[in-house]
């Protein structure tokens, strides 16, 4: 019996599998690390053939929990980080340069997209691509651009799964990549002509749900329906219900991201918050507004890096032993400064520290620098539109799964904050987005799957809320950033 949907979701630090019942629960997964590598300053590259066979395995670990054959699998839904860029070969199906990660700045200080009349910013794949393509060129005479194939890793997957039949993506991912045109929703043939790239190498538009494609039996060992493709940050606001305008969530990711749903209407609220499609579906449009905190679960991991922590869990516990930050301040930007500032050059900064400063200190710091510029993003956009706050946040992510840090983003927002029980909410979006495809689910019945097991209750009124963040701001204030 097909009772199982099978989600596979690639973030930017790890690629998940994981098997859900029908009526969401987890039945079983498999999780692995994914390794960035840094060759030059501002460079981040992955391996996407090693991606793809850790992929392999993962699938064999969530079905060998779930305790399910691959021929129990309804459909599958593919998730992903958005606009990073891998270049294939399309006989072959290999990789033939590093996966180019979307927080990688090669291109800060090239040619200004904006000036030139698109919405492209330097951590988008059209700012990269033709350097990555001018590259593989370079390196091999013999290559051509119509032998070339180009994705995020949505597309290199859904290309390796069905064995080259299938090259597509949805209108999520696209979006995010600069190259989609927001008049047409289809790509943008001024951007890609004066770039100099060839149409081939771009895959085919589809809806964000529907009978897609189905896995080859050589390379996934049966044919099974691939339902949904859709970009991680919208799969997150699938899992609490955020179709209809007004519903949100934040999403504590190697990013933090705040997702707003628009209906039918794109608004700009300013470039470094653009209007993404949420999805697409038999002519229908979904929109949201974006608002990106660069640096979050990546903080996290720069403190075992540095031997702050030796690992996650230790977060909650040391900054547990003190009572504030004593001063200390943190600006979480080592991926740069998204929105509303946009500096992809702003560097993070770490301040106030003193001889009584002890890890305990940073780490508590760190945590409210991040809930202060997830505050700063969620006020940029509503004093930006009439959109109205809600009576509460949804979160979710591997951060949210720290207690401490959920009850400062509840204080520091002064917003009850209401913690996913699926912290994987990317990856049970796309498992519901899979079940939409395949008809198992209606779209007005997926409410059903935002469920919370925790609500976090502001403990410091609305004027000291406002009160820490001016004086955070004002600690900053020595950086770029002109708040």
């Amino acid at each position: 019996m097909t009772d199982t949907i099978l989600a596979l979701d690639v973030g930017t630090t790890s690629l998940r599998a994981i098997v859900f019942s029908l009526d969401g629960n987890i039945l079983g997964q498999g999780r692995s690390r994914i390794t960035s590598l840094y060759p030059k300053l501002g460079h981040v590259e992955q391996d996407a053939e090693l991606l793809w066979h850790n992929m392999i395995d993962v699938i064999q670990c969530a079905l060998k929990c779930a305790k399910k054959d691959k021929q129990e699998i309804a459909a599958i839904g593919i998730t992903a980080q958005r606009s990073s860029i891998v270049v294939w070969d399309a006989e072959t199906g290999c990789a033939l340069s590093p996966m180019v990660i979307w927080s990688d700045t090669r291109a800060v200080g090239g040619v200004d997209w904006l000036a030139k009349g698109y919405l492209v910013v330097p951590q988008m794949a059209a700012a990269k691509l033709p350097l990555v393509i001018e590259k593989i060129i370079g390196s091999n005479t013999q290559t051509k651009q119509k032998n070339l194939r180009w994705g995020n890793i949505d597309s290199y997957l859904t290309w390796k799964l069905t064995n080259g039949v299938s090259h597509i993506t949805d209108r999520s991912q696209a979006a995010t990549t600069g190259y989609l045109n927001p008049a047409t929703l289809d790509w943008n043939d001024a951007l890609i002509e004066e770039q100099g790239l060839d149409r081939e190498l771009f895959p085919k538009i589809v809806d964000s749900w529907d009978d897609l494609t189905v896995t080859s039996k050589q390379a996934f060992g049966a044919r099974i329906p691939i339902t949904a493709i859709i970009a991680d940050q919208q799969s997150a606001m699938m899992a609490h219900g955020a179709v209809t305008p007004g519903k949100c969530k934040v999403s504590y990711g190697t990013s933090g991201s705040f997702n707003i749903n628009t209906g039918g209407n794109m608004i700009m609220v300013a470039p470094t918050l653009p209007p993404w499609v949420q999805y697409t579906k038999a002519g229908t449009t979904n929109y949201c507004i974006e608002g990106m905190v660069m640096s979050v679960g990546s903080m996290f991991d720069w403190l075992m890096t540095i031997n702050i922590i030796d690992n996650i869990e230790e977060c909650q516990l040391m900054a547990e032993q003190v009572s504030d930050s004593a001063g200390v301040f943190v600006l979480p930007s080592i991926h740069g400064v998204g929105a509303p500032y946009g500096k992809p050059e702003q560097k993070g900064m770490i301040g106030g520290l003193t001889s009584g400063s002890t890890k305990a200190h940073i780490i508590r710091a760190t945590m409210e620098g991040i809930a202060f510029r997830i505050r700063e993003v969620t006020d940029f956009v509503y004093n930006s539109t009439s959109l109205a706050r809600l009576s509460q946040v949804p979160a979710d992510g591997g951060a949210s799964r720290n207690d401490l840090f959920m009850q400062i983003q509840a204080d520091i927002l002064n917003l009850p904050v209401a913690r996913h029980i699926t912290c994987e909410a990317t990856a049970l979006g796309a498992a519901i987005s899979a079940g939409l495809g395949a008809n198992l689910f209606e779209l007005n019945d997926i409410s059903r799957f935002a469920k919370y097991d925790r609500i976090f209750e502001p403990q410091i009124s609305a004027d000291e809320a406002e009160s820490r963040l001016c004086n955070w701001q004002a600690l900053v204030s020595n950086s770029t950033i002109n708040h």
